[in-house]
């Protein structure tokens, strides 16, 4: 079992630039029904933050325990910076399944 201590860290690449970010674990979705062991609440997700990168384009986003050895690349695309202004509506049912408009700048056309 893996340490609720350990620095989990995740490596953005795309063409030949890296960047590396700290990711947290988390219980998700929030709020949920989650296992325990001793009492102890286990996470499990994995959380991070994406980079902004200088490349744009498609990649791979790899996990690292220990900030060395990386496994479970998936793939990534980056995109110009997003500028969000306005989401309708600002609210909704917690089942989910409801439209939701987005209102900004920098969206792709796919």
């Amino acid at each position: 079992m893996i340490a609720l201590e350990t620095n989990f860290t995740a490596k953005f690449t795309v063409g030949s630039e890296n960047v590396v970010t700290l990711c947290r674990m988390e219980t998700m979705p929030l709020g949920s029904q989650y296992s325990a062991v001793n009492g102890i609440q286990l996470p499990t997700h994995l959380a991070c933050q994406s980079p902004q990168m200088s490349t744009h384009g498609v990649g791979t986003v790899a996990f690292s325990a220990n900030g060395q050895d990386y496994s479970v690349s998936i793939p990534y695309e980056s995109t110009e910076l997003l500028d969000l202004f306005r989401i309708l509506p600002r609210c909704g049912p917690l089942q989910g399944q409801n439209t939701v408009k987005l209102f900004g700048s920098g969206f792709g056309s796919s």
